[in-house]
């Protein structure tokens, strides 16, 4: 897990992997993207079927087409690996045994990793060029649909974005696909993908670093 992701679950971590059977030897949890300008307010993961590209163009009519499953980061999440097994590999995304993907890992829906990716305006075009070059923009990451189809690498409609019309350009793509609005809140509402999360991170830090100035 990265600083900006945590995980939010309905019952302790401790529960949701107790009941995974013996032979389970890695579970996933996927994320969902906390809203920019919220405190609270996130957007779910959406399944891999057959209706996803359709669900993510209705809720961002404009630039819905070039983003991978509605969201800006990644949609793999992270994996919890049982620990004591011989000649393991981790990587972000996923395990290694004996240099051969680890078994598919079960899905744990009773808990999401909230990624707090573009907390503000301000924070995401501070981290834009490091992220288009080298990060979850880069020019080799896949589109979302092929080129045939009208699609373009979220790396390409960027940098058009950016070579028209600037940091305006970023800013409208910023408010219809990151910022927290009403209209933003009804779209993923209207689809049973808005959730309210209380993550009370100040809360949190001052019970494990009583010290800390938070």
């Amino acid at each position: 897990m990265d600083v900006d992701e945590f995980l939010v679950s309905e019952r302790s971590v401790a529960k949701c992997l107790g009941a995974l059977g013996p032979c389970q030897m890695s579970a996933r949890v996927r994320p969902m993207e906390k809203l920019g300008d919220s405190e609270n307010a996130c957007k779910a993961f959406i399944p891999a079927d057959a209706t996803r590209r359709a669900t993510v163009e209705q809720i961002y009519p404009t630039f819905g087409r070039y983003i991978r499953g509605g969201f800006l980061s990644h949609l793999a999440g992270k994996l919890f690996v049982r620990t004591g097994l011989p000649n393991i590999k981790l990587q972000i995304h996923n395990a290694f045994q004996n240099d051969a993907t680890l078994q598919e890992a079960v899905e744990l829906g009773s808990m999401d990793l909230a990624h707090c990716h573009a907390p503000s305006w301000d924070a995401w075009r501070a981290a834009f060029y490091d992220r288009f070059k080298h990060g979850s923009y880069r020019a080799e990451l896949p589109a979302a649909a092929p080129a045939q189809q009208g699609g373009m690498s979220l790396h390409d409609l960027l940098s058009l974005l950016h070579t028209v019309a600037g940091d305006a350009g970023l800013r409208q793509f910023y408010d219809e696909v990151v910022r927290d609005s009403p209209t933003m809140r009804a779209r993923l509402d209207a689809h049973g993908l808005l959730r309210i999360v209380d993550l009370d991170l100040a809360t949190i830090a001052r019970k494990h670093f009583p010290d800390a100035d938070v």
